[in-house]
This record gives C-alpha cells, sequence and structure tokens, in this order.
C-alpha cells in the first residue's frame, strides 16, 4: 500500500544549498511507491523563499516560522531548535515522519521501501542515527567530560510511524521549555539506575541533554525496539571526496547491513578544520544519484 512520508527538517539560513541536496537525493532514489514531501521550518522570510524556489519542484512542502531565541547564552541555538522539532513534530500527517537535519543525503536506492520495511513490518518504533560514543563540548566554566544518550534513534535522522507516536506521546521534545536561559544549562548526573537505563549510560556520567530528549524515556517506559544504523567515518562508500579528513568530527555514512543508506555532512564541523566542502558533499551525491540511474537503466 502506498504511504505518505514527511521528510521533516529544520531550515537554518544558511541552510537551503544543503536541503536542497536532500530533497534531491530522496526523491531521486526513492522506489515511486511511495508519496514523499516536505514539512520544514525556517526563521526569515528570506529563507522560507529559498527554500520555495530551490525544492519547489521538487517535491510538496509547507513551512512554518520559527522566531530565534533571542538571548545570547551558550545553548540557544538548541532551545530554536527543540522549537523546531517540537512543531514539525506537531504538524506532520503522513503515514511515517523522518525528522532529519538539513545536511542529510539519503544514498540508497529505494531507501524509502527500507524505512518502510523496518517500521511496518518488523515493529521498530524508530529507526535511524545513534549519537558517536564521543564526549561532547561544554563550555569552559563547566570542564567536566559529558556524552549524549546512546544507542537510541536522535533527531539527526529519526523515522517513525507518526501515528504510532503520537498516540503515545504529544511531544517529541521540551527541551525549549526546560532549559530556555542561560542558568539552565542542560547537563545532568546520571546517579541511579532508571537514568541510567533510559540513556544507556553508566551511573557516574555526566550526559549533555540534547534536542531529542524526550525519546530515550519514550522508549524505555513504552519496550519500544529501536534500530540504530552503523556510522562509518572511514572507507566510505559515497563521499568518495575525502581524502584525508583530519576533524574531530567527521563527516559520516550510516549503513543498512553494509551499504550506506544515508550520509551526513555535519555542518557543525565547520567550527573545527573543515577539509570536505559542501561544493564536494554535493559532487559526491550526484555522482551517487548518477550511477543508481545509471544501474537501473
Amino acid at each position: 500500500m502506498r504511504k505518505k512520508i514527511n521528510l521533516c527538517v529544520s531550515v537554518p539560513e544558511n541552510g537551503v544549498e544543503l536541503l536542497e541536496i536532500l530533497c534531491r537525493s530522496a526523491v531521486s532514489l526513492a522506489s515511486g511507491l511511495n508519496e514523499i514531501s516536505l514539512n520544514f521550518t525556517y526563521h526569515t522570510d528570506d529563507t522560507k523563499n529559498a527554500v520555495i524556489k530551490a525544492v519547489s519542484h521538487i517535491l510538496p512542502l509547507q513551512g512554518h516560522k520559527i522566531e530565534r531565541e533571542k538571548d545570547n547564552y551558550f545553548h540557544r541555538n538548541s532551545v530554536t531548535h527543540s522549537r523546531c522539532i517540537q512543531k514539525l513534530f506537531e504538524t506532520s500527517d503522513s503515514d511515517i515522519t523522518i525528522i532529519c537535519d538539513n545536511d542529510i543525503a539519503l544514498t540508497s536506492k529505494n531507501w524509502d521501501k527500507k524505512i518502510v520495511k523496518y517500521l511496518l513490518k518488523t515493529n521498530f518504533a524508530f529507526v535511524g542515527s545513534a549519537y558517536s560514543n564521543q564526549n561532547c563540548v561544554v563550555p569552559r566554566t563547566m570542564p567536566i567530560v559529558a556524552f549524549k544518550y546512546q544507542n537510541i534513534p536522535n533527531c539527526i535522522f529519526c523515522a517513525f510511524e507518526t501515528n504510532r507516536i503520537k498516540n503515545l506521546t504529544k511531544k517529541l521534545c521540551d527541551f525549549h521549555e526546560k532549559y530556555n536561559g542561560k542558568e539552565k544549562y542542560p547537563v545532568r548526573l546520571i546517579n541511579n539506575k532508571d537514568a541510567s537505563l533510559e540513556s544507556n549510560l553508566q551511573i557516574g556520567t555526566y550526559q549533555v541533554i540534547d534536542t531529542g530528549n524526550l525519546i530515550p524515556a519514550l522508549v524505555l517506559n513504552n519496550k519500544l525496539k529501536v534500530r540504530c544504523f552503523k556510522c562509518s567515518t572511514e572507507n566510505y562508500q559515497i563521499l568518495k571526496s575525502i581524502s584525508a579528513n583530519t576533524q574531530k568530527f567527521p563527516s559520516e555514512e550510516y549503513l543498512d547491513g553494509k551499504k550506506s543508506l544515508f550520509a551526513h555532512f555535519k555542518k557543525g564541523s565547520s567550527y573545527f578544520d573543515r577539509t570536505y566542502s559542501v561544493q564536494e558533499f554535493a559532487k559526491d551525491i550526484d555522482d551517487c544519484l548518477t550511477q543508481s540511474l545509471m544501474s537501473a537503466n
């Protein structure tokens, strides 16, 4: 049966070029058996207009304006992002919702059939990307080693059956409600068994709370099955322009079995030593799409 799949994406002011790569890869590599659409948030009318110009000819779309957090503190962008994620969750009315970053690209032919299979035929509640076990960046005023939750899909790429999850909760995140202010820094000490089970972090570990902060508790409390695709940052199948990536947080490919399912450019790595450009990422994805088209013929 034909399913409606909603790509739900928060688009920053400079994120339209990467969004276009995501939309183009999603449509080009889809099976044609399902309906793909875009649900996006934006912060300025210029961004909204740029999105419409760039992708409205690729797939149907709807947008929602979210104001940026105005106060200046370390995690203000996460507060804004949380508002975006919650709005996307509330407004998605498709059979399947995929919340993902704008710098994702699909890399597998018939990717939509695979996602539908995992969610509707094998009973996974969430499938997607999981955080690495690398420690996170925290302000120098808190000189601690902290980690994000492990082994559960996050909002970098998180697919789920819409009605199933909405029947369990009205919120996918409330970070913007709990941590909106510089006096509310989102770090906690895992100091009991329940918190450890929820986060998959050992007691005594510091956890950085992220914008998908309600997903782990939702999984634990409802005993939901999840699948996290394996993250690879070496021996790239698609991102072949990466010759010597020395970044602390390199671009990623996520594997379904042994084959790449989607790639993550990791725009945030530009804060470090970026050795792999958006243009190179676009070329690698274009080469993937061309190869897929040629194999189909």
